[in-house]
């Protein structure tokens, strides 16, 4: 009987696995625009046009195929003395726009993301989650830092960052081996923080790990949460999640008793509170 339900478990575990791995997007159009067409289109454009086109494109499936298939990644922890084992299904790089061979990665501002994680049924990571992607990454691109200016959110040093980071890609040895790992180190990531819910009108970042997998970048809720910069990375993870063997809802877990293994904050209560008020319109 036992072997019987082993067999249930893994093939439960299968389903669950097959449910959670994949984006809820559409197929890429063919005469999608390519990343570089993309930054040309909003280059002049301002801020708040950019951001409108950017979440368009994305919920449009215009992004990279390889992004669209999840990473699952499997987390072993003891909460009060008994073991457990999580694993959350996290995208293998950040957001991107175009197709596999011309790509822009697109930083974005908090309503944005939060959007985006309401239409795909998808959660910011916490800073934990970003430190156990960070551990589990197959590779590492560097933490390009540019100079300090008053033009960091415009689209030429969004640009200007990504061509560094496709210059940094080709000449890594990951380049000819799997296009499908886990990728890290080369932005700073938006994440939920429970600072947030007394100061809903900040953003929160952390990261930036490069390739010596030293974070550049504390948890920081400094900004409003419309500023956004070239450095900022939008990676989101599935909102199911697999725990002990069964699907869990992660929004619901990260309010749970068990949160603590994905949150250096332990228990978010008032998760689901300050994604209801967090209401985008563009």
């Amino acid at each position: 009987m036992k072997w019987v339900m082993s067999l249930l478990i893994l093939f439960t575990s299968n389903i669950l696995t097959a449910k959670s791995n994949k984006i809820n997007l559409p197929e890429r159009q063919a005469n999608a625009m390519t990343g570089t067409e993309f930054f040309n289109y909003v280059q002049k454009k301002s801020g708040t046009y950019r951001e409108k086109q950017i979440y368009q494109e994305i919920v449009e499936g215009n992004i990279p195929n390889k992004l669209k298939t999840l990473k699952p990644i499997t987390f072993i922890s003891k909460v009060n003395g008994k073991q457990h084992k999580i694993t959350f299904f996290v995208m293998k790089d950040f957001f991107a726009i175009g197709s596999d061979q011309d790509f822009v990665r697109v930083p974005m501002n908090l309503p944005t993301a939060l959007k985006l994680c309401k239409k795909l049924n998808m959660v910011l990571p916490t800073s934990r989650m970003v430190d156990i992607i960070s551990a589990s990454a197959d590779y590492r691109l560097s933490s390009i830092v540019l100079p300090p200016s008053s033009h960091m959110a415009e689209t030429f040093y969004y640009e200007k960052h990504s061509k560094l980071l496709k210059y940094d890609e080709l000449t890594s040895p990951f380049v000819n081996n799997d296009r499908n790992s886990l990728i890290d180190g080369h932005k700073k990531s938006i994440i939920m923080s429970k600072k947030l819910f007394s100061n809903p009108d900040r953003i929160a970042i952390y990261g930036w790990s490069g390739k010596s997998k030293k974070n550049i970048q504390p948890v920081s809720i400094f900004h409003q949460k419309n500023y956004v910069d070239y450095s900022h990375g939008l990676r989101l993870v599935s909102n199911r999640a697999i725990f002990d063997g069964k699907e869990v809802n992660l929004t619901q877990f990260l309010q749970s008793q068990y949160a603590e293994m994905l949150s250096d904050e332990g228990i978010l209560k008032q998760l689901s509170s300050y994604l209801q008020k967090e209401e985008v319109n563009f």
